[in-house]
């Protein structure tokens, strides 16, 4: 909230400073000493600022465990290559099909795997494509979903379930950490815990729910032919019926 309301000039050196981090450093990682050294601090200082402005749960510490072994600034990538006749050609595998799915590196269209792609000759992508789709489940490469400027509404809409007894009255299920009313107390200092229903809430209004066949050409894991009927939130409703346990203990209370 505080940075939010931070001047303009120090907004826009922020935003600059992302996107050389962003941009810039991780190639730095390929050299050794002074390159590499900055590099790693620019990320690990990047994913600090992110945590003390935001709650992106255990992400940003991983990532900074990440970078920590880049601060080793005398060893050479190309020495992992030395030690094993089979991991050199496995890695230009991996590092080619990771550039063809740079190439999809939008929020927009990360579902590009599996389109028919009937304009191109059997003989020369399909199977490349098979590979493609063969992986995308272990997660082990596909296009990173990023949102693109302006994306989010200056408004931001979120889910509120309640329930009745009398279909008159109605009674709010308030969540744990999610702002939910006007007279909901602020909560800070989550992070590293990620809570995940009160983050879900928000994306049914971003088509992003496997019961929106959009969201299989705007998330990034979504396979066009898996389509549920019923998404996360009727679920989430038919629990809350049936009283389930777990589900209730998601919430701050039960008004029941």
């Amino acid at each position: 909230w505080h940075l939010r309301h931070a001047p303009l000039w120090l907004l826009r050196a922020s935003y600059g400073f992302m996107l050389y981090v962003e941009v810039i450093l991780p190639f730095c990682a390929f050299f050794t000493g002074p390159p590499r050294f900055v590099g790693a601090w620019g990320l690990i200082v990047l994913m600090l600022g992110i945590f003390l402005t935001g709650n992106w749960g255990q992400f940003n510490l991983g990532y900074i465990v990440v970078c920590l072994g880049l601060l080793d600034l005398h060893i050479s990538y190309a020495s992992f290559f030395s030690h094993s006749w089979l991991l050199p050609p496995v890695m230009l595998v991996y590092l080619f099909i990771s550039l063809i799915c740079c190439v999809f590196d939008t929020w927009t269209n990360t579902a590009w795997m599996w389109f028919t792609w009937e304009i191109i000759p059997m003989f020369q992508l399909h199977n490349l494509l098979g590979l493609i789709r063969f992986l995308a489940p272990f997660r082990l490469i596909n296009a990173y979903g990023v949102f693109p400027p302006e994306a989010l509404p200056q408004v931001r809409s979120t889910v509120v379930f309640q329930g009745s007894d009398d279909g008159k009255t109605w009674k709010t299920y308030p969540y744990k950490y999610q702002t939910h009313s006007s007279s909901s107390p602020p909560v800070t200092g989550l992070a590293p815990h990620h809570p995940r229903l009160d983050h879900r809430v928000f994306y049914p209004f971003e088509m992003t729910s496997k019961s929106d066949i959009c969201s299989a050409y705007c998330i990034m894991d979504h396979n066009p032919y898996c389509y549920s009927v019923e998404g996360f939130m009727q679920r989430m409703v038919q629990r809350l019926l049936e009283g389930e346990a777990s589900v209730l203990a998601l919430f701050a209370s039960n008004p029941f």
